[in-house]
Parts: structure tokens; C-alpha cells; sequence
């Protein structure tokens, strides 16, 4: 997938999924881009499972956002993305299905 030439990258979950989503990396040539991460505040019934935690490279952790709808996770990469790795919470898989990963417009 291109992610074209974009510094801030982010993945927005599907409808009603909560965003639910281990981890998330993003990648230039190969090379793992490191960042500013930013997201949905909050997490579901303020469990602690904060977008902070999709971006922590701990599959132990996930990020759940507080509502069904409109949650993301995203990096400021201060460079340019052209590859994607994420990884779905085990048992909650289809709530990766319809999601998007996509530069933001207008964010920052």
C-alpha cells in the first residue's frame, strides 16, 4: 500500500469497533519511523487501554477507544511512511474490518 508522501499517518477504525488494535508501526524503506503519537483520548469505561498504547511495542497492551465510532491512532513521522505493520487484538479481529489507514488532513 502507498501512503504516499505524508507525515502524519493514522489509522481510523471502523464502525463501531472501538479502534480496538494491539499495535501499530509504521515504516520507510524498511525502517521502522519513530514519532509523536496521538489519537482518540480517553479508552472504554476508562479502562486504561489509551491510544498510547497501540504505539508502545507491547502486545501485552491495546488501544480501545471510549465509543464505537470515530476513534484513531496515528504517528507525526516527521518523515514520509510507505509501509504499514498492525496488529488486531486476539477474538476481536473483525474489528479491523472496514478500518482505514490514511494521512489526516487538517490535524495538527
Amino acid at each position: 500500500m502507498s501512503l504516499g508522501s505524508y507525515r502524519y499517518l493514522r489509522y481510523r477504525g471502523a464502525a463501531g469497533s472501538y479502534c480496538t488494535v494491539v499495535e501499530i508501526q509504521f515504516y520507510r524503506a524498511g525502517v521502522k519511523l519513530e514519532g509523536t503519537g496521538y489519537g482518540s483520548p480517553g479508552s472504554w469505561v476508562n479502562s486504561g487501554a489509551t491510544f498510547d498504547k497501540a504505539l508502545d511495542v507491547d502486545v501485552n497492551t491495546h488501544f480501545n477507544g471510549p465509543a464505537p465510532d470515530g476513534n484513531y491512532v496515528g504517528l507525526d513521522t516527521a518523515a514520509i511512511a510507505n509501509k504499514i505493520r498492525f496488529l488486531p487484538l486476539a477474538g476481536y479481529t473483525a474489528r479491523m474490518v472496514g478500518g482505514s489507514l490514511k494521512e489526516p488532513t487538517g490535524i495538527m
